[in-house]
């Protein structure tokens, strides 16, 4: 039953609940006092605690919001993964693999040099994550989103509204050069 319950709805029902303990504990136990003046109303005692309260702790709880980890999506159209090499790839979708620290989103990568990155966390406030791309028979290749400050570092387009980042530059992966020699 819980589950069907919205979340903002337990939220301020929580903050409404803790709302009236403080304010309880604040007026009949401690003999608090309080008035709030505006030109439309006027309040004082307990309700005035009450709403001073409820202001505060509704601050606080949107504070704690606005730091928790987001799920993003990050989008990398077709063409975005380019292979110097592509005799060395047997398997596109297998043999091309991308990681991003912190780690644990959902990767998917397409034969057509696409790939999806499906809840990936940001932090709001820390930047947005590296990328590193790899591939069979090729030399890594790192990839920055961002310049530390939110902003994206090139022309990927990054659309806060619905958490998504679609990338705008081909990672080149370059193949891995060796001499015949060493392999004799």
């Amino acid at each position: 039953m819980l589950g069907t319950i919205p979340v903002p709805l337990i939220s301020l029902s929580v903050i409404t609940i803790l709302d009236l303990i403080i304010t309880i504990c604040l007026f009949k136990f401690l003999k608090s006092t309080a008035l709030i003046k505006n030109p439309k109303y006027e309040a004082g005692g307990a309700l005035a605690g009450f709403v001073i309260v409820f202001g505060l702790l509704t601050v606080a709880y949107n504070e704690m919001l606005s730091h928790e980890p987001q799920l993003w999506d990050i989008n990398g159209p077709s063409g975005t993964i380019a292979l110097e090499d592509s005799s060395l790839v047997t398997d596109f979708s297998s043999d091309v693999s991308i990681t991003y620290r912190p780690p644990d989103p959902i990767i998917t990568v397409y034969p057509d040099g696409g790939f999806s990155m499906r809840n990936v966390t940001v932090i709001p406030g820390r930047g947005f994550p590296d990328l590193a791309f790899e591939c069979v028979g090729h030399l890594s290749q790192a990839y920055r989103i961002d310049d530390d400050t939110g902003n994206p570092s090139q022309n990927d387009i990054i659309d806060r509204a619905n958490k998504t980042i679609e990338l705008a530059r081909t990672v080149q992966l370059n193949k891995i050069p060796y001499n015949e020699e060493d392999f004799e």
